[in-house]
């Protein structure tokens, strides 16, 4: 189960909601306002043990305009090493899953899932619209769920 942190930031707005989809009662809707938000405010302190892992979750979009889309990333505390980023979720979409592997090395021994905008600059920030997101968890993963490295 998560416990997850949401500060407040100015252009967004995150909140638990009932909505049709969803695989319990809820699902974690982020609502942007249309303007710049480097929104980072929806995490999750970790404590995962060395190994190989996937991300699982559900998401659906409603005109989710962002350069950048919203990523999940996560990084070892409190070297900031980044273990996982997502691939970007933006536009519209309907409820899918969606997955990420990743592997957590014996030196990290605490870790933080957070959603995010990659921005690289204030203007990629810019966002609007809407995501659920449901079904959120971590598992350990198959070596088929592994990126493939290329010699």
């Amino acid at each position: 189960m998560f416990a997850w942190q949401t500060p407040g930031i100015a252009g967004a707005t995150a909140y638990w909601s009932a909505n049709r989809g969803t695989l319990g009662e809820n699902s974690y809707v982020v609502e942007f306002e249309g303007r710049r938000t480097p929104f980072a405010h929806l995490y999750q302190a970790l404590a995962i043990p060395p190994g190989q892992w996937k991300l699982t979750w559900r998401a659906k979009a409603l005109d989710l305009n962002t350069d950048r889309g919203l990523i999940w990333q996560i990084y070892c505390e409190p070297s900031g090493a980044v273990l996982l980023e997502s691939p970007p979720m933006r536009g519209q979409f309907d409820w899918r899953e969606q997955s990420a592997a990743f592997s957590v090395p014996p030196e990290c021994q605490g870790q933080q899932l957070r959603l995010l905008i990659p921005a690289r600059i204030p203007a990629e920030t810019a966002i609007s619209g809407m995501l659920w997101l449901d079904g959120i968890s971590i598992t350990p993963a198959k070596s088929s769920d592994m990126p493939k490295t290329l010699l």
